[in-house]
């Protein structure tokens, strides 16, 4: 792997959603599903701070013969959308077995052995002999392309992100024991409502990076979990008919005598469609056009965010161009 400062490193990471069990009730108007979330160590890239489940993609991800157990028979995997992304949803599903523990696999394997998670994440090649030996398959059909993130140009560490995401059975009380922080990578397990996880942050409770915060804040306005796969995110990671666009933030300063300012807002993100924002692949911005996240920063943290959005992504989407 390249140890330029600035080199893109191909990642994949994994919203996980779930019902809230029926026997649980939730304040009305309430999302009624829960988002897993990891809690990085202080060594991390996201120092502290929550994440989905994920991490960059192994030379082991893309071996091209995990498509005879993807797809046995000698079928190619789905269309060519689903080739492309194969080698980021295998490892989106590697680093959540991994990191939490939680096994998304075609059929459910049972009482696997606890040895399997650690083997696995000394040595990304027996992910791929776990499935082997236990006649399963990982259960790539089930993810979602969802957005994709390029770290800002001026940042040491750059990733470019594929952010998948996927819809689960309520998680009971025998799995919760199971579905547990790796103790190394990942520190705590915690299962939000978007609800909860954006209150937490407001609280200074838990850490939010701006991905992470727009993706909570986009499945909040998604309130039930069967309309996930279908509407949380279109308009602003997505178009109506599920091409993702690329994300990369470019940084813009704040005039002082806008609201935003007056708010004491300094900075914001210029996200795709926004009239600042800079990228050839996509329908030239009119002014006016709004995309963009405002940051306040108190040392390394997000203390304050408020996204500002008067576009869809489909109004400045190049379909030809759009990702991968």
């Amino acid at each position: 792997m390249s140890k330029t400062s600035n080199a893109i490193r191909p990642s994949a990471t994994l919203i996980v959603v779930a019902p809230i069990p029926a026997s649980e009730t939730n304040k009305a108007g309430d999302c009624d599903f829960r988002v897993l979330m990891m809690k990085r160590n202080a060594k991390s890239s996201f120092v502290n701070a929550h994440v989905f489940p994920g991490g960059n993609i192994d030379q082991h991800d893309n071996d091209p013969r995990w498509n005879d157990i993807i797809a046995p028979g000698g079928h190619a995997y789905y269309d060519e959308e689903s080739k492309r992304t194969l080698a980021h949803k295998i490892c989106a599903i590697r680093e959540t077995f991994e990191e939490a523990g939680l096994l998304l696999t075609n059929p459910p394997v049972q009482d696997l052995p606890a040895a399997w998670r650690e083997k696995v994440h000394q040595d990304a090649s027996q992910f791929r002999e776990l499935c082997i030996e236990h006649k399963i398959a990982p259960s790539a059909c089930d993810l979602h392309h969802f957005s994709n993130w390029i770290t800002p140009v001026m940042e040491k560490r750059r990733y470019n992100t594929q952010f998948f995401i996927t819809v689960i059975p309520e998680v009971k009380g025998s799995e919760h024991a199971v579905i547990q922080a790796d103790g190394g990578e990942t520190i705590q397990l915690d299962w939000f409502t978007p609800e909860e996880a954006l209150d937490s942050w407001k609280r200074g409770e838990i850490t939010l990076y701006p991905p992470q915060w727009y993706t909570l804040y986009t499945l909040k306005q998604t309130r039930r979990h069967q309309d996930i796969v279908t509407k949380a995110g279109v308009g602003a990671f997505r178009t109506k008919t599920g091409k993702v666009l690329t994300v990369m933030p470019q940084p813009q300063s704040v005039d002082e005598d806008t609201a935003e300012g007056k708010e004491g807002f300094a900075m914001f993100l210029a996200y795709p469609g926004d009239e600042t924002y800079e990228d050839d692949t996509l329908k030239a911005a009119k002014e006016g056009q709004h995309h963009r996240l405002y940051i306040k920063k108190d040392r390394a943290v997000f203390s304050a965010m408020k996204i500002a959005r008067n576009i869809e992504v489909d109004d400045v989407i190049n379909e030809a161009k759009a990702n991968l």
